[in-house]
């Protein structure tokens, strides 16, 4: 679903509605994401699939605007910290989102 939606987002340019689809899907989805496991704190998905999904993960949240990703990552932040899973580590993402505006407001 995350791949067709961000498919649809490229080839449609800058549309409104479909990239405020993917934020507001990010932003229900991310607690979910973040506490996913299957039985005794094990991930749902395999170790290959976590890191493709990662990867689309951050990508998707790269392509929106400065203020978006700090919603979405300020709703990972809170609950990756408190959850006892390892995934989705979006440390990378945050570390580039947090250059990029600290370099707007200096």
């Amino acid at each position: 679903f995350i791949l067709k939606k961000i498919k649809e987002v490229e080839e449609d340019g800058d549309n409104k509605i479909e990239r405020s689809e993917v934020l507001q899907f990010l932003l229900c989805w991310m607690p979910l994401l973040c506490h996913a496991s299957n039985g005794a704190d094990a991930p749902v998905l395999s170790s290959v699939e976590r890191v493709h999904m990662e990867g689309v993960i951050e990508e998707t949240i790269n392509r929106l605007a400065l203020e978006d990703q700090e919603k979405v990552l300020r709703i990972w932040l809170k609950q990756y910290s408190s959850s006892t899973s390892d995934w989705p580590n979006l440390q990378q993402c945050y570390n580039r989102w947090y250059s990029a505006s600290r370099k707007l407001v200096g």
